[in-house]
């Protein structure tokens, strides 16, 4: 692993950290509910913030890729995106035409990060 990898490594956790404290924050709060809606809009958006930080890092690091790394990385991306909007597209009629629990919107980036985990892992396999 090299300095640069390791600098987007630190910066990449360090945003996590912040991400994950903040959006953890409203459920220690008593009474959020009981607040200025002024007040609960801040503490909604205040994790999109490091989460930009988040993505920013990830943006330079795959700038920093060579040529095979970066195609792993977008074939990884493109099977995300499709798995993840065609799940959501399904299931978007399910919950039109059966008795299928709504899902919140909230879910769509996590489940795209993890569907690009798995992906990049037999992505890269193919390089291997």
């Amino acid at each position: 692993m090299n300095e640069a990898n390791d600098g987007f490594t630190f910066w990449f956790f360090f945003w996590m950290v912040v991400y994950t404290a903040l959006a953890a924050a409203p459920h220690l709060l008593p009474n959020i509910e009981d607040t200025a809606s002024v007040f609960r809009l801040l503490i909604a958006l205040a994790p999109i913030l490091p989460a930009l930080a988040v993505l920013r890092v990830v943006v330079l690091s795959t700038r920093e890729l060579d040529e095979v790394q970066a195609r792993i990385q977008l074939e990884a991306f493109v099977i995300s995106a499709i798995t993840v909007s065609f799940a959501c597209f399904t299931w978007g009629f399910m919950e039109r035409w059966l008795e299928v629990p709504a899902i919140s919107v909230l879910w769509v980036l996590p489940t795209m990060c993890g569907v690009f985990g798995f992906a990049r892992l037999y992505v890269s396999r193919r390089y291997q």
